[in-house]
């Protein structure tokens, strides 16, 4: 009987001492999980910072120099209001505005290309006639347009200066 005891004893240690690895193994795998998640949103926010800092930097070609190019609800004294990289889906309309600074003496003009997703939706040629000019163009959104939407901004000759991009929700 006192075996038996001793056998039951030993099983029930085991079995609980088993347990506990298997407790301190699922803890450290936690753990680890919240680390992992920890680094992947750290590193996501470390991305987003990158190319917000990308998005903000001026943009060189030619002569012209996109110093500053938003997305935003509307321009007011030629300024951009309400900025961001997400709108709703009943945004209704969107604007592209512009702060491009161009060579003394010289006059150009840029193309605003709104494009969503792949396609492209609108293509509008804005005068540059000054060292300093902000200009904006405009596109009606449908409210069933949602998605990821981009506006390329280019030279006369088709050469990419500065991309903006935004997503509709």
């Amino acid at each position: 009987m006192i075996i038996m005891f001793m056998k039951l004893l030993l099983a029930l240690t085991l079995a609980f001492s088993g347990c506990a690895k298997k407790n301190d193994v699922s803890q450290a795998s936690d753990a680890d999980q919240v680390k992992q998640t920890e680094k992947a949103e750290t590193q996501k926010a470390a991305k987003e910072k990158m190319e917000e800092a990308k998005a903000s930097e001026p943009a060189t070609v030619g002569p012209i120099t996109v110093v500053q190019a938003e997305a935003c609800r509307s321009v007011e004294n030629r300024t951009p209001v309400a900025t961001a990289d997400q709108f709703p889906s009943d945004v209704g309309k969107l604007y592209l505005y512009t702060n491009v600074q161009l060579e003394p003496g010289s006059e150009t003009s840029i193309q605003h290309v709104w494009y969503h997703g792949n396609k492209e939706m609108a293509k509008v040629k804005l005068p540059v006639k000054g060292p300093r000019w902000r200009t904006y163009s405009s596109k009606v959104i449908d409210s069933s347009w949602t998605g990821d939407w981009r506006v390329e901004i280019k030279t006369n000759e088709d050469q990419l200066i500065k991309s903006v991009s935004f997503n509709v929700k």
